[in-house]
C-alpha cells in the first residue's frame, strides 16, 4: 500500500513539474513560480513524499550507508529549498554613481540594509577588437558603521557582506547607474550545500562500495560475444543515409544551378585576399573568410555556390549585388544578411586601429578597382589593410598561421564524414563480433575517431580562445567524443559497447551536422565565463552519453537481444549516468548561486534536468519495484525514459526557451 502511494505521488509530482514548464511558456515564468513551484500544495506533496519514503526505508530496515545517505541528502536539499523559500530575502538595488544607497526593493516591500553601497564606476568590458560585451564590471564602496571598503561586482563575481550577496544584473543606458540582484539566504544555502556534499559522498560510495549494486553488475559482465539484430542498425544507417542524401541532393541542385550561370564577381585568388582582412564577427575578431563562409551557408546551405567560393559570393554581393540577388532561393528570409553585406554595414566592424584613412574610403577605392577590373591593385589594397591590422593589433588580429588554420576549418567538413564512418564501423563491428574476430580493429578505429574529434575540438578552442562547451553544436561534439571514450574503456569487459558507441556517437555527429544547429565560431556569453562551466557541462554530457548507451542497450533487447543480459548492460551504464547527472545538476546550482545569487530559479532546463534525473532513478529501485526486475518492462521503461532526455536537451531549446536555451 505504501509503495503504491509513493509511486502515485512521485508520478503526480513529475506531471506537475512538466506541466508547470509549459504554463511558464504561455503565462510567464513568474506565474509558474508563484502558482505552482512555490505553492503550498506542491510543497506539501514534496513533504509527504519525503515522509513516506523515510517510512518505507524504515519498514524495510535498510542499513546500507550510501542508500541512506542518498535519500537523506535529497531530503536535506528539499529542506534547504523550503528554508530558502520561507526565510530568504531577495530583491533589487539600484545604484547611481556617487550616491549612497541602503534600500533594497524586495518582493515583500522595501528592505533596509545595515550598511550602504556606493557606485564608483560602471564599465562594459568588450572582447578586444570588437563591440561585443565580455563582462560588466561595477566598482563599489561598502560603507558600514563609518568604515569604507572597496569591492567589485561582475559576471560570476559576487559581492558578499553581512550575509547579503549582490550580483550584476542590468545597467542604465548612460552608464552612470547599475542594478544588482540582492539576496540574503544564510540558512537555506548552508542547508542545501550540506545536502549537496552528502549527495556527492553517497554517489561516490554507490559507485565504489565493494558490495554495492553497481560493482555486482560489473562482476557479472564478461567479454563473451553478444549478438543483436542487424536490422536495427541497418534501419538506423538507412535512415541516416537517406537524410544525408537529401541534403546532398539539395546542395547538388544548388551547384548545378550555379554552374549554368555566369555571375560577375572577383577571381578566386583575388577574393581570397579580401577574405584575409580581419573583422569583428560573432563576438570575436576573425578573418573575413569566416563571415563569408557563414553568409554563404545561410543563403545556400553550403560553404560555396557551385564553383564560386564563399569569398567570391561575399564579393559578388558587395560589388555586384543586383546580379547575385537573383541566385538566392527564398530571398525574403535572408534579407537581413543580404542587406548587411550589400550596404557594407560589416565595414563598421572591421578593426582599423586608427588607420590614417577611413575604411569606407578604402572600400570606395576598392570598388573603383573592381569596376575597372584592376585586380592586382585590389589585392595590394587588401594586403595593405591586413598588414596594418597585424602590426597595430598584434594581440587581437589573427596571425598568418591562425588565418590559414581558420580557412582550413571553414573549408573542411568534419562531422558528416565522421558520422558516416561511425555508422559503417558499427556494422563492421557487429559482423566481426558475429565471426568472433579480435576487437583490435574496432578499438583502433574508435581511437582514431576519438583523436580526430579531439583535434577538431582543439582547433575550435584555439581559434576562439574559449572552452568548447557553450552552445548546442559544441556540446554535441563533446557528447560524441565522450560516448566513444566510455565505449572504448567499457569494451574491455563488454565488447557490445563498441557498436553501441559507434551508433551513439554517430547520432550526436548527425544532429550536429544538421542545419538547425549553429556551428559557427562565436564568442562566449559573459555569464559563461566561469571555471565551473567545464565541470558542469562535461559531467552533464558524460551523463547523456552514458544514458544514450543505456537506451541503445534496451533498444537492442526489444529487437531480439538477450533481455537479461542487456538489462545488466543497461544497468552498467545507468548507475554512473545517474551519478554524473546529479553531480552536473548541483554543480550548475552552485554556479547559478555565484552568478545570480540563487542556486535554483525553476528555469525550464533546470526543471527538465530534475525530471530526467527523477525518471532515471526509478529503475535503480528494483528491490522496491518488482516490475523493474522484469527485463522486458525494464527495457520498455528505459526506451521511454530517453524521451525525457531528448526533451531536456532539444525540447526546452525549441519550445520552452529560458536562460539555458543557448545550450
Amino acid at each position: 500500500m505504501t509503495k503504491r502511494l509513493i509511486s502515485s505521488l512521485y508520478i503526480i509530482i513529475l506531471l506537475v513539474l512538466a506541466t508547470a514548464t509549459i504554463l511558464g511558456k504561455y503565462e510567464g515564468q513568474q506565474f509558474a513560480v508563484d502558482h505552482i513551484y512555490s505553492s503550498w500544495w506542491l510543497m506539501t506533496l514534496w513533504a509527504v513524499l519525503v515522509l513516506m519514503g523515510a517510512a518505507h526505508i524504515w519498514q524495510r530496515r535498510v542499513r546500507t550507508p550510501h542508500i541512506i545517505g542518498l535519500h537523506l541528502s535529497l531530503a536535506v536539499i528539499l529542506l534547504g529549498g523550503l528554508v530558502s523559500h520561507l526565510s530568504a530575502q531577495t530583491g533589487k538595488i539600484h545604484l547611481r554613481q556617487g550616491i549612497d544607497t541602503h534600500t533594497v526593493e524586495c518582493e515583500q516591500g522595501t528592505c533596509t540594509l545595515p550598511f550602504a553601497l556606493r557606485l564608483n564606476s560602471f564599465e562594459i568590458v568588450n572582447t578586444p577588437g570588437t563591440r561585443t560585451a565580455h563582462d560588466y564590471v561595477s566598482e563599489v564602496t561598502v560603507i558600514d558603521q563609518g568604515r569604507a571598503s572597496q569591492g567589485k561586482i561582475s559576471m560570476n563575481r559576487v559581492l558578499s557582506h553581512q550575509g547579503w550577496r549582490f550580483c550584476q544584473q542590468t545597467y542604465d543606458t548612460d552608464l552612470q547607474g547599475t542594478t544588482f540582484s540582492a539576496t540574503r539566504d544564510v540558512w537555506g544555502v548552508a542547508i542545501t550545500y550540506t545536502g549537496y556534499a552528502l549527495l556527492l559522498l553517497s554517489l561516490l560510495m554507490m559507485l565504489f562500495a565493494p558490495r554495492g549494486r553497481w560493482r555486482a553488475v560489473v562482476r557479472q559482465m564478461s567479454d563473451k560475444p553478444l549478438f543483436m539484430l542487424l536490422s536495427l542498425l541497418l534501419l538506423c544507417s538507412a535512415n541516416s543515409k537517406a537524410k544525408a542524401q537529401n541534403s546532398e541532393a539539395s546542395a547538388q541542385s544548388t551547384e548545378t544551378k550555379a554552374q549554368n550561370l555566369e555571375i560577375p564577381t572577383l577571381p578566386r585568388e583575388t577574393a581570397e585576399e579580401l577574405g584575409e582582412i580581419a573583422v569583428s564577427w560573432q563576438g570575436r575578431v576573425c578573418p573575413l573568410h569566416t563571415l563569408a563562409t557563414d553568409f554563404t551557408r545561410e543563403l545556400y546551405g553550403t560553404t560555396s555556390y557551385g564553383e564560386y567560393s564563399a569569398c567570391q559570393v561575399l564579393a559578388g554581393f558587395l560589388f555586384y549585388g543586383r546580379d547575385w540577388a537573383a541566385t538566392v532561393p527564398n530571398i525574403e528570409t535572408h534579407l537581413g544578411a543580404i542587406t548587411h553585406v550589400r550596404r557594407g554595414l560589416f565595414l563598421n566592424d572591421i578593426p582599423t586601429f586608427d588607420m590614417p584613412v577611413s575604411i569606407h574610403s578604402v572600400f570606395s577605392l576598392m570598388n573603383e578597382q573592381v569596376l575597372s577590373a584592376d585586380y592586382t591593385e585590389f589585392a595590394i589594397t587588401c594586403q595593405k589593410i591586413v598588414s596594418w591590422q597585424r602590426q597595430q593589433g598584434q594581440n587581437v588580429v589573427p596571425t598568418k598561421w591562425q588565418y590559414r588554420l581558420e580557412r582550413w576549418y571553414n573549408l573542411t567538413p568534419v562531422t558528416r564524414p565522421l558520422f558516416i564512418a561511425c555508422m559503417v564501423l558499427s556494422l563492421v563491428s557487429l559482423i566481426l563480433m558475429y565471426r568472433l574476430a579480435s576487437p583490435t580493429f574496432e578499438r583502433l578505429a574508435m581511437l582514431i575517431i576519438d583523436l580526430l574529434l579531439a583535434a577538431y575540438i582543439a582547433i575550435r578552442w584555439t581559434l576562439t580562445s574559449q572552452v568548447q562547451m557553450t552552445n548546442g553544436y559544441e556540446t554535441m561534439l563533446l557528447a560524441a567524443l565522450m560516448v566513444q571514450v566510455v565505449a572504448l574503456v567499457a569494451s574491455w569487459r563488454i565488447r557490445l559497447t563498441l557498436p553501441f558507441g559507434f551508433i551513439a556517437s554517430g547520432f550526436f555527429l548527425l544532429v550536429s551536422s544538421l542545419g538547425f544547429i549553429d556551428s559557427s565560431l562565436g564568442g562566449m556569453m559573459p555569464v559563461l565565463n566561469s571555471p565551473l562551466l567545464g565541470i558542469h557541462v562535461s559531467t552533464i554530457m558524460l551523463a547523456y552519453a552514458l544514458l544514450s548507451l543505456t537506451y541503445l542497450s534496451s533498444l537492442a533487447a526489444l529487437f531480439g537481444a538477450n533481455l537479461e543480459r542487456m538489462r545488466l548492460t543497461s544497468l552498467l551504464f545507468l548507475y554512473p549516468a545517474v551519478a554524473m547527472l546529479c553531480i552536473g545538476i548541483f554543480v550548475g546550482a552552485v554556479w547559478a548561486e555565484m552568478s545570480w545569487g540563487t542556486y535554483w530559479g525553476w528555469d525550464p532546463k533546470e526543471v527538465w534536468a530534475l525530471i530526467t534525473m527523477m525518471v532515471y532513478v526509478v529503475p535503480l529501485h528494483d528491490r522496491s519495484l518488482p516490475l523493474m526486475r522484469r527485463p522486458l518492462a525494464f527495457h520498455i521503461f528505459i526506451v521511454l525514459a530517453f524521451l525525457t532526455l531528448l526533451m531536456t536537451y532539444f525540447g526546452v531549446n525549441w519550445f520552452l526557451g529560458g536562460q539555458h536555451s543557448y545550450a
